[in-house]
C-alpha cells in the first residue's frame, strides 16, 4: 500500500500512510528507501525530510559543505536526532492538516468580503475597495478557532 505514495506523491496520502503505521518513523524510512531505490522524489515536506534522514551520498556531500558541516555530521550519525526531526515534522504536518481547510475557506471568504467599485466620473474615476467588516470579523473568528485547533493538535 505504501507504494501508492511513491507513484502518486501526494502530501496527504503519504501522511495518511505514515499516520496509520504502528511506527511512523520506520514506515517513513521504508518509503524513503524505496524512493531512493527507484530514483523518485516524495512529496514535500517528505522529500526534504528524506534528504536529512536518509541522504544519498551526493546529497550527504552537499549537506556537509558550508558552516553547518560540523552540526550536520553529528546529526547524520545520531538516530535519535533523526527520529526527533521526523516526529517534529510529523506533528507540524498534523497541525497543518487541521488548519489548511479552514485557512482555504477564509481565503475564499476574503474574496467575497471585499468588493471592488469604480467611483467618480470622467478623469476623476478611480477604483476603491469596500469591505464588509461584519463578514470580515466572522472570518477572523473562524480562522482563530482553526488556529486553536491546530495548536491543540500540536499539544
Amino acid at each position: 500500500m505504501w507504494r501508492l505514495a511513491l507513484r502518486s506523491p501526494l502530501r496527504e496520502e503519504t501522511f495518511k500512510i505514515l499516520r496509520e503505521a504502528s511506527d511512523p518513523y520506520e514506515k517513513f524510512k521504508e518509503i524513503a528507501k524505496a524512493a531512493v531505490a527507484k530514483n523518485e522524489k516524495l512529496a514535500e515536506p517528505w522529500e526534504s525530510l528524506r534528504v536529512l534522514i536518509l541522504p544519498k551520498p551526493s546529497e550527504e556531500r552537499e549537506l556537509m559543505r558550508g558552516r553547518g558541516a560540523e552540526l550536520c555530521s553529528q546529526y547524520l550519525k545520531n538516530e535519535n536526532y533523526k527520529r526527533a526531526l521526523f516526529y517534529a515534522a510529523f506533528a507540524l504536518e498534523e497541525a497543518f492538516g487541521v488548519y489548511r481547510p479552514a485557512l482555504k475557506e477564509v481565503v475564499e471568504g476574503l474574496r467575497e468580503v471585499v468588493e471592488k467599485r469604480e467611483v467618480g466620473e470622467g478623469p476623476f474615476k478611480r477604483v476603491v475597495y469596500m469591505a464588509d467588516l461584519g463578514r470580515l470579523a466572522q472570518l477572523a473568528e473562524k480562522e482563530e478557532v482553526a488556529f486553536e485547533s491546530a495548536l491543540s493538535a500540536l499539544r
